[in-house]
């Protein structure tokens, strides 16, 4: 896959957990996938 993320290639999109919110981005072009995911904390939770 290219080096760049271009919004319509997303196909998913979840978030979840308490203080540290866990995020994972699903990719899918032209019969490649592929997963960003990535952990940050809130703010004022």
């Amino acid at each position: 896959m290219e080096e760049k993320v271009i919004g319509e290639y997303a196909e998913d999109l979840e978030f979840w957990g308490n203080k540290l919110i866990n995020v994972n981005l699903y990719l899918y072009k032209d019969g490649q996938s592929s997963i960003i995911n990535t952990a940050v904390y809130g703010r004022n939770m």
